[in-house]
């Protein structure tokens, strides 16, 4: 993540505000990831996950991870219930019990969330015309499971599925699972009533992502059991909605009258990225979860999470987008940085920024967790991990900005040795890294002025490959190249320097870096598998591109990923040709400077 570079002094606090990966990977097929297409991460900050309704309560214990907005009578947060976004209502008092807490409060009436509650609920029956208006792909007969039977939904076309049925009951422990494509949308348009029994599960395959679903209920919800797990955002305009305990919900919920869950209630929200017609929930993405015209309840224990699961986004290599695979972890913010493939390309290794942990994902659809690192546990929690390379051997090294460390793993994932190397005097720490082919000489750099370099064979600091870069742009990633040459990332520009360290070349493109003092621009880079280009992502607008090397030409892009100011953080290939596991020995020639050999 961009942190305290030149341009302007940040605190720490508005860095974790911001920030995630963009990883240039594979692409999502049934086959699973090949060389050449190029994933994006995405961290988890979400904009939204608030809660409306005309009256909001909050049993004992529960926590709320965004706004909570009573449109006309009151929020109540029983006790030691918190609230960490703000307590808003149309102008009656708070009702706070022993120990409750607001992050912040509004009873003024003049709040801009009432106004987004009343645009939700002006945008749902838009995005419902839409859906009414649109052909369904499929209709099926309604789904009748009886206790513990199982069914499978599989969308049958690329991108928009709509898939219409009477009604959908599911008995105790039963399982409807809903199957398509990451790329895909999925709306299941049930025309009459869901019933959902004890235990029962409503769930995803196939690369599938709760983002990417709704469930769309035109009659009434006249069920909705305990412990029973919902994965989309359901959408019951024509009903209230009544839960027992222990539900859980990735995704949203959407009812017309009141919205009541009992005690530890789970609600992980995930907006929906569903569009009919380019017309899509609107301001209502701003909501976990939303009652158009009566109360919201939630019983003790209860849990509104606000954050996103953070994402590596794939796409091909001309920059299609193919889906998504998410890290799972449920902390806020979620924010991811640079990633990874090992050497032969079945698993792609992911830095989990704000959790100082490594996600491992298996390169064969549908791309599950292999693996869950926690360097953290050795270099502090708060050390963060931000940049990954393996060696030829397929050992691999991660470099930890906030730690100052730079840790080096063995080929089967074991920590091996932690090394300490220099870092510029008011820089950040080991931010972004890359491995020369000696196998011993790492270059790094610390969001400073200079390109630096440590001997991880002799433990030992080395002179600075190069130094007193411009003040105003700042050392992020880096790439060797196998002539030699290096490219950086430095914030205003791309820059590709000699095997001496003097600079040869400049590349940029048009409105990707934010305006002075902004510390967000030009940040992450990864060479292209064809060998002549390389891609290169912008922190300030999320869009990425891919250069020609010699020319400068842009080759493709821009290619939105999405994100946020300051979210997109890494980018990484599939087939990426690394010098350091492509190339494997160095000589002392001349040509070859200081960047082969020391």
């Amino acid at each position: 993540m961009n942190r305290s570079g030149k341009r302007g002094s940040r605190l720490f606090a508005a860095l974790l505000a911001i920030g995630a990966s963009v990883c240039i990977a594979p692409s999502v097929d049934a086959a699973g990831w090949v060389n050449g297409d190029v994933a994006v991460a995405v961290g988890g900050v979400a904009p939204g996950g608030a809660v409306g309704g005309k009256d909001v309560t909050f049993g004992a214990y529960s926590i709320v991870g965004q706004d909570v907005i009573a449109s006309s009578s009151t929020v109540e947060l029983n006790n030691y219930a918190k609230a960490l976004g703000a307590c808003v209502t149309g102008g009656n008092p708070l009702n706070l019990k022993i120990g409750a807490i607001c992050g912040s409060s509004d009873t003024s009436g003049t709040n801009p969330d009432l106004a987004t509650l009343t645009s939700a609920i002006t945008d749902l029956a838009t995005f419902e015309t839409a859906l009414s208006g649109a052909a369904s792909t499929q209709t099926i007969p309604a789904v009748n499971l009886a206790d513990s039977g199982t069914q499978t939904i599989s969308d049958s076309v690329a991108g928009l599925n709509i898939i219409s049925v009477p009604s959908v009951t599911l008995g105790n422990s039963s399982t409807l699972t809903l199957s398509g494509l990451a790329a895909d949308t999925l709306v299941l348009n049930i025309s009459g009533a869901l019933a959902i029994g004890d235990g029962a599960a409503i769930r995803l395959a196939g690369g599938l992502v709760p983002a990417n679903v709704i469930i769309n209920v035109g009659g009434l919800v006249t069920a909705w059991n305990a412990s029973s797990t919902l994965n989309g955002t359901l959408l019951a305009l024509n009903s209230a909605c009544t839960g027992t305990t222990g539900i859980t919900i990735n995704g949203a919920v959407v009812c017309s009258g009141s919205l009541n869950f009992g005690h530890n209630a789970r609600l992980n929200f995930f907006a929906s990225k569903a569009s009919i017609s380019s017309t899509t929930l609107g301001t209502a993405l701003a909501f976990a979860a939303l009652s158009e015209t009566g109360d919201v309840s939630f019983g003790n224990v209860s849990h509104v999470s606000d954050n996103q699961l953070a994402s590596y986004k794939v796409y091909d290599n001309s920059g299609n987008f193919l889906g998504s695979v998410f890290n799972g972890l449920q902390i806020t913010p979620n924010l991811t940085g640079g990633c990874a493939f090992n050497n032969n390309g079945n698993k792609l290794y992911t830095t989990d920024f704000t959790a100082t942990k490594l996600t491992l994902y298996d390169s064969t659809s549908p791309h599950p967790i292999d693996q869950t690192l926690n360097p953290g546990t050795k270099i502090g929690a708060t050390s963060h991990a931000e940049s990954i390379v393996f060696d030829h051997a397929g050992n691999f090294y991660v470099g930890s900005p906030d730690g100052q460390k730079l840790l080096k793993y063995s080929s089967t994932n074991v920590l091996q040795t932690v090394f300490s190397p220099n870092v510029e005097s008011g820089a950040r720490g080991i931010d972004w890294i890359d491995l020369a082919p000696d196998q011993c000489t790492i270059f790094y750099t610390s969001e400073g002025v200079a390109i630096r370099r440590f001997n991880v064979c002799t433990n030992s600091q080395l002179p600075d490959f190069v130094g007193g870069l411009s003040e105003s742009g700042a050392a992020y990633g880096l790439k060797l190249l196998p002539d030699g040459s290096v490219l950086l990332a430095d914030l205003d520009e791309v820059i590709r320097f000699d095997s001496l360290g003097n600079q040869i070349q400049t590349y940029t493109a048009p409105g990707e870096v934010g305006p002075f003092p902004s510390d967000f621009g030009w940040f992450a880079l990864a060479l292209d598998t064809d060998g002549t280009s390389f891609w290169a992502a912008s922190q300030f607008t999320g869009n990425f591109y891919r250069f020609n090397i010699a020319t400068g030409a842009i080759e493709v892009g821009p290619i939105s990923s999405n994100a946020t100011s300051g979210i997109l953080g890494g980018v990484c290939l599939r087939g990426e040709p690394d010098v350091a596991r492509t190339l494997q020995s160095c000589s002392s020639s001349a040509t070859q400077g200081k960047f082969l050999c020391n």
